[in-house]
């Protein structure tokens, strides 16, 4: 009998050969904990990239130091310029004056964060919609300042963020030390609620509804 010339010949069968000569339900056990394994090894990476991703860049903090350094500065001035300016005066044209300088005194904010290279705004989300936070803010300062100046009825609304609280209090959050001066915040009379009142709010409701109260 001719020997045989398979390179397997007399070694044990690869895997392959081990796998084909299997039965079938043996072969089914096997692709069955071949899937499970590369499920977990997706869902161990999704759950690292998600991981990375809230650690690194949580989305309601600027803190890529970079555009901190940029919007230091402009923040201080404004910070400077509203302790000036103090509480609004009642005189229509006064007070058209105080809310005007506020405003060319926090324009150099956003700008700051605005014109910075495109990859550090992508890799720091909130940046940008501080940014435009603040310029949505001072867009309605200044069309408030416009109107009482020209004799006007003028009413001041505080933006409301998606979740229908004001803007003011995501903006603090976002980046420490930088806040809307309190002479703007006030304009609004009935501003959206913050978070944190809120919170308070939906807090107190729940105690109520436990004791079986009215409110």
């Amino acid at each position: 009998m001719p020997r045989s010339t398979h390179p397997w010949d007399g070694a044990r069968p690869p895997a392959l050969v081990r796998f084909r000569r299997s039965g079938p339900w043996n072969q089914l056990a096997v692709i069955f904990l071949g899937v499970i394994a590369l499920a977990g090894v997706a869902l161990v990476g999704v759950v690292a990239w998600v991981f990375l991703t809230f650690r690194h860049d949580p989305l309601e903090l600027v803190d890529d130091d970079r555009i901190l350094t940029a919007v230091a500065e402009p923040c201080r001035e404004l910070t400077s310029v509203a302790d000036e300016v103090g509480p609004l005066s009642a005189d229509p044209a006064e007070q058209a004056e105080q809310v005007r300088r506020l405003v060319a005194a926090g324009r150099p904010v956003p700008a700051a964060v605005l014109e910075l290279p495109e990859d550090w705004l992508a890799g720091d989300q909130p940046a940008v919609g501080w940014a435009l936070d603040w310029t949505d803010v001072l867009d309605e300062a200044e069309r408030y300042a416009d109107a009482l100046a020209a004799g006007e009825p003028a009413v001041f609304s505080m933006p409301a963020s998606e979740d229908d609280y004001t803007v003011a209090y995501r903006m603090e959050v976002a980046v420490d030390g930088c806040r809307v001066p309190a002479a703007l915040e006030t304009l609004d009379p009935d501003p959206p609620r913050s978070a944190a009142v809120a919170d308070f709010a939906n807090k107190v409701h729940l105690v109520l509804d436990l004791e079986g109260e009215d409110w």
